[in-house]
């Protein structure tokens, strides 16, 4: 079902994505459905439709839950230079919408402008700290759950839709090596997560890598392929997608259990409290 951004924000979903770029633009998204009778009303919109735009193409996995896929053969990066990217996007929307005076707006705009404002500075004020950051491994989503939810969500209706899927299967082995850059990083900084969270992290690495492919979460899509289709057309389909699935996800989900196993469960703590790493209070504090 692909939402459009009123649909969306009466549904009441206000799900943050990674680097906290998706979350501020639905909030702000709500006043670009009513009527712009001032000039004012006029900018404050316009902002809040490029930032939904520039989150549609830095965050494309969310743009799928959204059912936007457009560019759903893409995966978003992490690092040091893509978190810099989106520090410099939400720093340049927060001086745009900061420029446009609540005098004037209505009163549902004053308020979706003070909550994209908030929720702007927030994520600026977090991305400060680059080892609470980098620690992105939880028990309900990290880098070990992305493509198997991703692919959930991900329609194979047409070719050009199934290309997608292929493509973005081709992508994974690079984002894994760059999650888990991200989690040495943060190790280094004394940000590793819990031992409770870490095995459960561990037993749902186990479970995908070793489910038999054919029949395991990332076959999903050529499970619904079209009706359409000839049983030889299919079955090439379903071909290609278990040669990627053998080749771009398991190994790179491996080379993450490895690291989870190896390097970053020696030296997690037993309880995650924020207190208990390096500058966790001013992290709970922002």
């Amino acid at each position: 079902m692909n939402l459009s951004k009123r649909q969306f924000l009466r549904c009441g979903c206000g799900v943050s994505w990674m680097g906290g770029l998706a979350g501020v633009g639905l909030l702000g998204a709500c006043a670009a459905t009513g009527p712009a009778p001032t000039p004012q009303a006029r900018a404050l919109h316009d902002i809040f439709n490029r930032h939904w735009e520039a989150q549609a193409r830095l965050a494309p996995e969310w743009g799928t839950y959204r059912g936007d896929h457009r560019f759903g053969g893409e995966l978003s990066q992490v690092g040091p230079e893509a978190e810099a990217q989106r520090r410099a996007l939400n720093e340049r929307f927060l001086r745009e919408a900061q420029a446009v005076k609540p005098e004037g707006l209505e009163p549902q705009d004053r308020l979706s402008r003070q909550m994209f404002l908030q929720n702007l500075q927030q994520q600026l004020d977090l991305s400060r700290f680059e080892g609470y950051r980098s620690m992105n491994l939880g028990a309900l989503r990290g880098p070990h759950t992305l493509m198997s939810g991703l692919l959930q969500q991900q329609p194979v209706d047409t070719a050009e839709q199934r290309e997608q899927v292929l493509a973005r299967l081709a992508q994974h082995p690079r984002r894994i090596e760059q999650e888990i850059t991200q989690l040495l990083r943060a190790q280094q900084l004394g940000w590793v997560s819990a031992r409770p969270v870490l095995e459960r992290v561990l037993a749902q690495l186990d479970g995908q890598i070793r489910a038999d492919v054919a029949r395991g979460p990332f076959m999903d899509p050529w499970r619904r392929l079209p009706k359409g289709l000839s049983d030889a057309e299919a079955a090439r389909w379903r071909e290609r997608g278990e040669a990627a699935v053998r080749r771009d996800v398991i190994p790179a989900l491996q080379r993450l259990r490895d690291t989870v196993a190896q390097q970053l469960m020696p030296r997690a703590p037993d309880a995650g409290g924020l207190l208990r790493y390096p500058g966790g209070a001013e992290v709970y504090a922002a």
